[in-house]
């Protein structure tokens, strides 16, 4: 049984959600309930349990504040969120916070209410095991494994370690290191991770099992860094816990070698973004068969790329934010605030959706000639009202929006290779370097060279 608490200051409310909902009908039982998010923070601190349901508007604390502090405190629990607000804003903002999931209180049916718990549950138990346990070995068999969290950094290594101990540290391949338990001495792993600071470091304490040596734990942790890691950490919170026994499990469980092309084509389909059903099912689908993450974030960047350069939506978006989004639990909830964003034009769904795919068939490979013509075609439109329906909803010509993708792609180019200038040039579509200076420096007001010394990471 998933063991939970739920919060709600409406006492009678609280008292109907924990009695009449279906919970342990879908292996949930809430043995706890509290009128405010400290009395809930009192309970948890003398019991462990797995799961919080929480209100978002309650006096003094707010669910969104115990949200986080749980988050802090136990990161092995799951939050769901009670709300009346089905408002996108609301409930984006606990994701952010957290939450796995929400339950809308006006929106008690008994299909919805079935199929909201069951989703919770479902949720639950293909997390377990993962990550985030509590420690169940001595400190002198636990291992830490350290992995830089920021996108772009790469902190000092092993911090905090003098030159003997970190001699013994092992470097991996995907990033950061591997510290042995020897090399602690008397600190214990748990201490030494929770000095380090969360902006700079994700540490993760892992029970070795006493039959693990450092150099086969490495090699689990290089596989589990292919696709567990990207699923199962979060920027900003610094320490989790697993064990080599689970890593080599989540390993055994992540056979898929490349993206499946019906999630592609989902994903492609953008269907997602107008319907919430097919939202969630896209959602669930990447949560549950965890595809390679390289694969899956290479798909997502470049449809981030096309937005990006839609004048409409451009000054909405954090886009500084989506480059900081490292990790899946980062990266879905950013998806889902996109989603109001192309809605509320005078155009119908079906030719959104026209123009979403057109973008996208764009920033998929700019090294192409594309014309109006043959992207019109290649989305079924006309090309006089693929034009007009364009400048609507991207906010900018055709023309003008190509030559703003292709500048976008070659700054980032510039930023983070090592290409030379005409490769650049050639990779963003154009075929002379000469014209592509030209073209830059007019947009950017510096030459690509210029450019590229004054902003390399």
């Amino acid at each position: 049984m998933i063991k939970a608490i739920l919060a709600d200051d409406e006492h009678h409310v609280r008292k109907g959600l924990v009695e009449l909902l279906p919970w342990r009908k879908f292996g949930i039982d809430v043995i706890a309930d509290a009128p405010d998010g400290r009395s809930a923070l009192a309970y948890l601190a003398d019991h462990r349990l797995d799961l919080l349901i929480t209100d978002l508007s309650m006096p003094g604390m707010s669910g969104l504040e115990l949200l986080k502090e749980v988050r802090r405190l136990y990161p092995w629990m799951r939050s769901v969120v009670l709300t009346c607000h089905q408002e996108f804003p609301y409930i984006q903002e606990a994701m952010r916070a957290g939450a796995i999931d929400y339950i809308v209180k006006t929106q008690l049916e008994d299909d919805e209410i079935d199929r909201a718990i069951e989703r919770i549950s479902k949720r639950m138990k293909e997390e377990s095991g993962r990550i985030d346990e509590e420690p169940t070995t001595p400190a002198n068999d636990q291992a830490v494994w350290l992995i830089p969290a920021a996108k772009h950094t790469q902190p000092p290594p092993h911090p905090g370690l003098d030159e003997a101990d970190s001699l013994t540290a092992v470097k991996l391949h995907q990033g950061g290191c591997l510290i042995p338990a020897s090399a602690f001495g008397r600190t214990k792993p748990a201490d030494y991770a929770s000095r380090l600071d969360p902006n700079l470091w994700s540490a993760i304490i892992i029970d070795q099992g006493g039959r693990h040596s450092i150099e086969h734990l490495a090699k689990i942790c290089e596989q589990y860094a292919a696709s567990g890691v990207y699923y199962d950490l979060r920027s900003g919170v610094g320490t989790y816990c697993t064990s080599a026994e689970n890593m080599e499990r989540s390993n055994r469980k992540s056979v898929l070698v490349s993206l499946s092309p019906s999630l592609r084509a989902k994903w492609r389909s953008f269907l997602w973004l107008y319907d919430e059903n097919a939202y969630r099912e896209l959602m669930e689908e990447v949560r549950t068969n965890r595809p390679p993450n390289d694969q899956w974030t290479a798909l997502v960047d470049n449809t981030m790329r096309a937005w990006r350069f839609a004048a409409s939506v451009e000054r909405a978006v954090d886009w500084a934010g989506w480059s900081d989004c490292r990790y899946w639990q980062d990266a879905e909830p950013y998806i889902g605030r996109m989603r109001p964003l192309f809605r509320g034009f005078p155009l119908s769904d079906d030719v959104c959706i026209c123009l979403l795919k057109a973008i996208d068939i764009i920033a998929s490979d700019l090294r192409q000639d594309y014309s109006q013509q043959k992207i019109a075609d290649r989305v079924g439109m006309s090309r006089s009202y693929f034009s007009k329906c364009f400048l609507v909803l991207i906010g900018v010509n055709f023309n003008e929006y190509v030559k703003k993708l292709r500048i976008g792609k070659a700054r980032e180019l510039l930023e983070e290779t090592n290409e030379h200038i005409y490769r650049v040039a050639e990779l963003c579509g154009f075929q002379d370097e000469k014209y592509f200076s030209k073209v830059f420096r007019s947009e950017t007001g510096t030459l690509p060279t210029e450019y590229r010394v004054a902003h390399r990471r």
